[in-house]
């Protein structure tokens, strides 16, 4: 699935929930951070588990329960993108433009913005 057509359904979904009004930008955004914190929590999870796993050969975490963390790891980036899509939409704001944006810092090197 493209970014447009993903930016699309999950605001059509944050519509069919009743929840693109402006009225719950706030929470859009204190889930934006509650989302980052379950994200930094994942990486530093799966950033032990593979620090252990090369101490002791491969003995303290299975292959499954390592693929399991990528996993997580992977929907708790995913998680983040929601409510920030969902944020711009509230905020009737392009989510697409918006990154585009950041795209541009970003190449000039200017992670910052």
């Amino acid at each position: 699935m493209d970014f447009n057509n993903t930016i699309k359904k999950t605001i059509d979904i944050a519509n069919e929930c009743g929840i693109v009004e402006e009225e719950y930008a706030q929470t859009q955004l204190e889930l934006i951070i509650q989302k980052a914190i379950e994200l930094q929590v994942h990486m530093d999870n799966m950033y032990w588990s593979e620090r252990c796993n090369l101490l002791s050969h491969g003995k303290v975490c299975s292959k499954k329960e390592v693929n399991e963390n990528y996993r997580r790891l992977k929907y708790a980036l995913g998680a983040v993108f929601i409510p920030l899509i969902i944020l711009s939409a509230q905020l009737n704001l392009d989510p697409a433009e918006c990154f585009d944006l950041a795209i541009d810092d970003l190449e000039k090197c200017d992670i910052e913005g």
